[in-house]
């Protein structure tokens, strides 16, 4: 069984730490286990912890005036969210958090975590420098959203977003993305409604790109295709 040191040292936003900081933070590090289906936080809730998915899978999603819900992101091992709690007194979640499987969570609070990096200032650089980058690749998908068409939204999103799910057929090369996901999960990814996006994988799988296994995942036919529309 994975150690908590050892999943701190996996995050992107811990891995950068001083050993030591790094040793003393997993004294400190709690567990919470969820069901399928069981919210973690809401949206607007008040957050004191940052959290680490150690098994399974948590989807962040918001409200808006014009949808019910629109999924973010789908989260899994060794991907850290709720950063921002750490650091704001004041911090109101800005997403909903909700376990999509039964999951297990890590989690470290915010005086245990300013507590290590008070005594070490590297760590507070470490992990300033990972929010650093989380700005900078949001900031591309703002870019991405804005100057990329459809076609090229829908490549990155099979062949890049989801490569933690890709199954490569050596023989044939063909990848098929190990989660069915509904289109209104994959439309919030490239920002497309639901209905478009249903519109687009029919005409790939007319035009051959991609395919269905019997189990209802995708299967990208045509990966070299499909990458020179990114």
């Amino acid at each position: 069984m994975q150690s908590d040191l050892d999943a701190l040292k996996q995050s992107r936003y811990f891995r950068s730490l001083p050993a030591e900081s790094l040793a003393d933070l997993a004294t400190h590090v709690r567990h919470r286990t969820l069901d399928a289906g069981e919210v973690l936080f809401k949206q607007g809730d008040s957050g004191i912890a940052m959290f680490i998915v150690s098994q399974g899978e948590i989807k962040i999603s918001v409200q808006t005036p014009h949808k019910p819900e629109v999924a973010l992101a789908m989260l899994g091992p060794g991907e850290a969210f709720g950063e921002m709690a750490l650091f704001d007194d004041h911090e109101r979640r800005s997403a909903t958090a909700t376990a999509s499987v039964p999951t297990t969570l890590l989690y470290v609070n915010r005086d245990d975590f300013l507590n290590a990096v008070n005594r070490e200032p590297a760590a507070l650089r470490a992990v300033l420098s990972s929010l650093a980058d989380d700005i900078r690749t949001m900031n591309k998908r703002l870019t991405d959203i804005v100057t990329l068409d459809a076609n090229a939204r829908m490549a990155q999103l099979f062949l890049d977003d989801l490569a933690p799910y890709h199954q490569v057929d050596e023989t044939t090369g063909h990848i098929t993305i190990d989660r069915v996901m509904s289109t209104v999960e994959l439309g919030s990814r490239v920002y497309m409604h639901p209905t478009h996006v249903e519109t687009r994988i029919r005409d790939y799988m007319y035009e051959r790109i991609l395919s269905r296994d019997l189990e209802g995942r995708l299967v990208i036919m045509e990966p070299e295709l499909m990458a020179k529309w990114r």
